[in-house]
């Protein structure tokens, strides 16, 4: 049989962060709600970015970019958070 090649790999998946305030002319409630959820998720991978070593061969998990968009509709106040995060790892 052959052996597992080792390597690095660094994946990177987006998360999205969405929040809608119902009857909110402005963004301003959606965007703070929306930073406040995003920081769970960032101060998560600071203090813990192996993930309590729940992931095999993960070295690091990082947040590498973060895009805020705002809109209103008829209806609602919408705010968009996008997380870029990579997840670096060695697989043997």
């Amino acid at each position: 049989g052959s052996a597992r090649v080792k390597r690095e790999e660094s994946p990177t998946w987006t998360l999205h962060v969405v929040v809608a305030k119902l009857g909110e002319t402005t963004t301003e409630a959606s965007d703070v709600r929306a930073v406040a959820i995003g920081l769970v998720v960032e101060n998560y991978l600071a203090g813990d970015p192996k993930m309590g070593s729940t992931v095999t061969g993960l070295i690091n998990a990082h947040i590498t970019e973060w895009t805020l968009t705002s809109w209103t509709d008829e209806k609602y106040a919408n705010s968009l958070l996008d997380y870029t995060i990579t997840f670096e790892s060695y697989l043997t």
